[in-house]
């Protein structure tokens, strides 16, 4: 049975993906970051 993937759809696992993506990221910068990097870093994106 195939189902057609709607709009809607498509938006929310992009959405929950970014959202993953944002908590990896957050969590590696204490662990892979410089915490000069992660200055500067904060002061790009906030």
């Amino acid at each position: 049975m195939n189902k057609k993937i709607s709009d809607i759809d498509v938006y929310h696992v992009l959405d929950n993906y970014f959202k993953q993506l944002d908590s990896v990221s957050i969590k590696s910068d204490g662990f892979f970051r410089q915490e000069d990097d992660k200055d500067r870093y904060e002061t790009l994106f906030m």
